[in-house]
């Protein structure tokens, strides 16, 4: 019964940890932008279209491979089976 005496506090401590370092999170700006990290794994060699990303063009938008040229969008077309 005695160690819930020591349990108590410990998990408080560990408590405060985790809040003083969500607010540090809030406050140094980690979550200002939350929708480029997601967009930047699609994106493999550095540049968009930014035509297809507002939907301008052809339906669908997506990224322009390099090697398609830029009237070729590689998410809007699906590979052709042969």
């Amino acid at each position: 019964m005695s160690i819930i005496l020591l349990l108590i506090p410990v998990s408080l401590a560990i408590a405060a940890a985790f809040v003083g370092a969500f607010i540090w999170a809030v406050r140094s700006g980690q979550y200002e932008d939350t929708c480029t990290p997601s967009l930047r794994v699609l994106n493999d060699d550095g540049t968009l279209d930014p035509a297809a990303s507002r939907g301008e063009g052809q339906a669908g938008g997506g990224i322009v491979h390099p090697s398609l040229g830029a009237n070729s969008i590689s998410a809007a077309a699906p590979p052709e089976n042969q």
